[in-house]
């Protein structure tokens, strides 16, 4: 008989047993009853089919289709472009590169596609543009239009004079009369007397040139930008429909079965060795990819702290599904414990491992990480209070003995601010409701240094129970009701300096 009959099953057991080392459990609480080993060959398909997505534009001037990617095609008409489309997806529908250039995307995907389902494949390197000019109807390829300012004439109206072609003399406001020599009676040198004088805007021709078309009687077409023509795109994208199939799915193990539904087919591609068949044509734009996954399976009988359990193992890693909560019974037994301090609790590893996450400022996703298995969600969240607990009531005294220090100084510093005047001088150079901001922004900095200071206390005084190469985040500390009361405290002793000092307009 062979020394190791179960290997597969032997990787859970050590897996097992390492999860429980230092939770309260000892190796003689988790022992393998019985296995079943088997190799599994799990075969499935890929059902490719051939769709394509058109893409129409219209737009003003020549071809952009280089901006678009794809291989672009420059056709005289509509019609003609029509053609060349409908002939480019009769082409590729009934040749095979576009089975090739899918199953080199699959092959470049984790674990081969393995899994995939229901996916969209876009063929990006066969994509093609054809485009087709068109002649604007507006201005029949002209690229310009009559000027509906100047009515084609190239001249409107001058606002000036108001087509009359003349204005009153500047120098004598029309009175004829020179302005320098009021009492002699002489002619306006400017005018000689007329009272008018020629526009000089118009220098009296009653029209100006027209500024819409700067007097060549068209503008710019409205409806093309003045390119005389359209041009008229179509973007063919080919895109292949994959659907991933399982074969022969009802004769695999139960236990293989409930892994897949729960973590889907992609789990196998960390776990199984994946091989890809050749690709068939099955004609009518369908292709048909053959896969096959190969890797060891368990299922296992053991016994978990006095408690029968049927374990799932898949792959050569050795990957558990199905393991019940057995840290929950150590666990709980630690949390009922109402004599228990932050010493004693640490005794258990996970317990241990909790705290190094909540002390760092990382989420509680990085705990479950490290237990995938083996505890429920329901103990982990009353571990998760009962460590926050347990370190609020350690960190007292250190928060309380930063508190009254911090408290100290304030007092100094308030003093220091409301003696020297610089509130009175800070409403007097703004306004005198400005006095208020100025409280308001000594409370609030004095708040975040209370803050701070409590939290770096907790944390200097949680160093000590770490783990070496562990950190201690200011984040994850929190200053509790104690800080709350601090708070209060120092907002007090503002207004009371403020009293005493008589810094209080009354």
């Amino acid at each position: 008989m062979s020394a190791h009959p179960h290997p597969l099953a032997d990787k859970a057991l050590a897996k097992l047993h390492r999860l429980a080392e230092g939770n309260g459990l000892s190796p003689a609480d988790i022992t393998l009853i019985g296995a079943e080993e088997q190799g599994i060959a799990f075969r499935a398909e890929m059902l490719l089919t051939l769709e394509t997505s058109l893409e129409k534009k219209r737009y003003p001037g020549f071809a952009r289709a280089a901006r678009r990617g794809g291989e672009a095609t420059q056709l005289s008409s509509q019609k003609e472009m029509d053609s060349a489309r409908a002939g480019f997806e009769t082409q590729i529908s009934e040749s095979s590169r576009w089975i090739n250039e899918t199953v080199a995307q699959l092959k470049e995907a984790p674990g081969n596609g393995f899994g995939m389902m229901a996916a969209d494949i876009t063929l990006d390197g066969m994509a093609r543009v054809f485009s087709a000019s068109e002649t604007c109807t507006s201005c029949q390829g002209s690229g310009t239009a009559p000027c509906t300012v100047c009515q084609s004439t190239g001249y409107v109206t001058c606002k000036h004079c108001q087509g009359t072609g003349q204005e009153l003399c500047p120098t004598c406001n029309g009175r004829g009369t020179d302005p320098q020599s009021p009492h002699e009676h002489k002619y306006c040198p400017t005018c000689a007397g007329a009272t008018y004088i020629n526009c000089r805007f118009c220098l009296g021709r009653r029209q100006v040139t027209c500024p819409a078309c700067n007097g060549r009687g068209r503008t710019s077409c409205a409806v093309c930008g003045g390119h005389g023509k359209f041009t008229l795109e179509q973007r063919v994208l080919p895109t292949v429909r994959a659907e991933f199939r399982p074969l022969e799915s009802a004769e695999l193990p139960s236990g293989l079965r409930r892994a897949l539904d729960r973590g889907g087919f992609k789990l196998l591609n960390r776990l199984a060795k994946i091989t890809v068949g050749t690709a068939e044509d099955l004609g009518n734009k369908k292709a048909r990819l053959a896969y096959e996954a190969q890797f060891p399976y368990a299922e296992a009988r053991a016994r978990l702290a006095g408690k029968a359990a049927r374990i799932t193992v898949i792959g050569e890693k050795a990957v558990l599904r199905d393991v019940p909560p057995f840290l929950d019974a150590p666990m709980e037994a630690a949390l009922d414990n109402a004599k228990a301090t932050l010493d004693k609790a640490l005794k258990l590893r996970a317990m241990g491992d909790l705290l190094a996450v909540l002390l760092s400022g990382r989420e509680l996703m990085d705990f479950m990480r490290q237990y995938p298995m083996g505890l429920s969600g329901q103990v982990v969240t009353r571990m998760r209070e009962h460590v926050l607990r347990l370190v609020q009531e350690r960190t007292l005294l250190a928060r309380a003995g930063a508190s009254c220090f911090c408290l100290a100084v304030l007092g100094g510093i308030y003093y220091a601010l409301l003696a020297s005047h610089l509130r009175a001088g800070f409403a007097a150079m703004l306004f005198p409701a400005a006095a208020y901001l100025f409280d308001a922004f000594v409370c609030g900095l004095s708040l975040l240094g209370l803050d701070m200071a409590l939290r770096f206390a907790a944390a200097s005084h949680m160093r000590s129970l770490t783990r070496p190469g562990e950190k201690v985040a200011l984040s994850g500390q929190r200053t509790g009701v104690l800080g709350l009361c601090v708070g209060a405290c120092a907002l007090f002793l503002y207004l009371a300096m403020l009293w005493f000092l008589g810094a209080v307009t009354r």
